[in-house]
């Protein structure tokens, strides 16, 4: 935890608000919203008003899970996710107000599994990429592959 959310968290007062930053990613093309009534800018990139609903992963999940809720959505937010042929990928930041620059947290490479929407809202499911079931070392050490090996 960085030392402004640690004050944060500890302190009875502050000034500050979370801020979360969402980032629909699907090739080149991004699409940046945050939950605040104005436009953010972090890192030089514009994040547009949307009202945001962030389910956090639990930590008894296997993999981790990640939902976003668009509330009150309107016809641009719809073809935005109609159009995607296949899945894009999402990042959810969480910043501060008083320096929205510094990310606090951030889940990236979030894979979508599921969309769906109806007349007041967008739920967007997704799962973060499961990399404990890679095999590790990469390559499978044996005698054809490796003829120098020998077993005992």
């Amino acid at each position: 935890m960085r030392s402004q959310l640690n004050k944060m968290l500890n302190s009875l007062r502050v000034s500050d608000v979370f801020i979360f930053l969402v980032t629909v990613k699907h090739g080149v093309e991004e699409h940046r919203f945050t939950q605040m009534h104005t436009t953010v800018t972090s890192r030089g990139k514009d994040y547009k008003p949307y009202g945001l609903q962030i389910q956090w992963p639990n930590p008894k999940d296997a993999l981790p899970k990640v939902n976003v809720v668009f509330d009150n959505v309107d016809r641009e937010l719809v073809q935005i996710f109609r159009k995607f042929t296949d899945a894009p990928t999402i990042t959810v930041e969480l910043t501060t107000s008083l320096d929205p620059n510094i990310v606090e947290k951030s889940y990236a490479d979030i894979q979508v599994n599921s969309v769906s929407y109806d007349a007041m809202s967008i739920q967007v499911a997704g799962t973060v990429k499961n990399m404990l079931s890679k095999a590790f070392p990469y390559v499978k050490y044996d005698v054809p592959g490796y003829p120098g090996i020998h077993y005992n």
